[in-house]
């Protein structure tokens, strides 16, 4: 009996906690107190907040957008208006430039090292912390990933122990700015000008980061992001953006995400380059404009979250 009432009762409850928006996980703190992990102190009762990404303004922009093609008998595409209307705020947040939207973040990185044309068999810099989609591409466009450390107190690396890892054969530096701090780019620039190598940055971490009134991602050659489900704003599971301020790497960035079409160029029809189809779909794209609209507020309450915990 008791069985058959938990039955019944269980899926009207968690109805019931998603219509007034509580986490059963909260409900269940307040009824039992969590058991001890691995026998040590309890750190905190409560779990910590979902981060809420979504709403009804993303469920509403991926409606209208599979009605319209419904009316129409249509499909969903890649290389929309919902692609254009996205690739163009982001450009414009990022205070001008050109921004290419692709699959995930790690081939945000990928197209934006294949954008720079480097020698195969060249070494590339690469963060001393970052997933390995950040170093991974490197290693996929037949050239050599060489780590730097990072900087002493910081997760970030630095200019001196960039400098330590340069060699004849280096041909571009990655840099990553991690968990929104921007690392110190000018002496990073500076040495990069010296040699002639481009610096491509890493901005997963850094959407809206600031560095000496700059924002992160206009400071090197190019930039990548991703906006995959967990970063300060999203286009859905994965994504990423290539973003940079130089048209011709701009068109190189065309070409390479999307099978090496001859976008940009002056050539007979057929593909210019070999390579991948890396583009980005409408549904994500609509999903992400809205996101970005979002984005200033999101990370006003990240910085304010973490404010939070230190002074806790």
């Amino acid at each position: 009996m008791f069985g058959k009432v938990r039955a019944l009762v269980g899926p009207l409850a968690r109805k019931a906690l998603v219509a007034a928006n509580v986490e059963p996980a909260l409900v269940r703190a307040i009824v039992k107190k969590p058991a001890p992990v691995n026998g040590g102190p309890r750190t905190r009762r409560f779990p910590w907040p979902r981060r809420r990404h979504f709403d009804a303004r993303e469920r509403d922009a991926v409606l209208k957008l599979m009605n319209r093609e419904i009316r129409r008998g249509g499909a969903i595409v890649y290389g929309g208006p919902e692609e254009a209307a996205y690739c163009a705020a982001f450009a414009n947040f990022l205070g001008g430039g050109f921004a290419k939207a692709v699959n995930s973040g790690t081939n945000a990185v990928y197209v934006a090292l294949r954008a720079l044309d480097l020698e195969p068999g060249c070494e590339v810099i690469v963060p001393p912390i970052t997933d390995v989609g950040g170093s991974m591409p490197v290693a996929m466009i037949n050239c050599i990933p060489v780590p730097c450390d990072s900087a002493p107190g910081s997760i970030n690396t630095s200019v001196e122990q960039i400098g330590k890892m340069l060699t004849d054969r280096t041909a571009a530096i990655v840099v990553a700015h991690i968990s929104g701090h921007p690392v110190d780019m000018d002496p990073v620039l500076e040495l990069a000008a010296q040699r002639g190598i481009p610096v491509l940055e890493d901005c997963a971490q850094a959407h809206g980061a600031v560095y000496k009134g700059r924002m992160t991602g206009t400071l090197g050659a190019i930039a990548a992001f991703s906006t995959m489900f967990g970063k300060h704003h999203s286009t859905g599971a994965q994504g990423g953006v290539v973003f940079t301020r130089n048209t011709m790497l701009f068109a190189r960035t065309r070409q390479i995400s999307d099978r090496g079409k001859p976008s940009g160029a002056v050539s007979p029809a057929g593909n210019a380059v070999a390579s991948l189809n890396f583009n980005q779909d409408e549904i994500s794209m609509a999903i992400g404009r809205v996101q970005l609209e979002k984005l200033p507020k999101a990370i006003e309450a990240r910085r304010a979250f973490v404010t939070l915990v230190e002074r806790n």
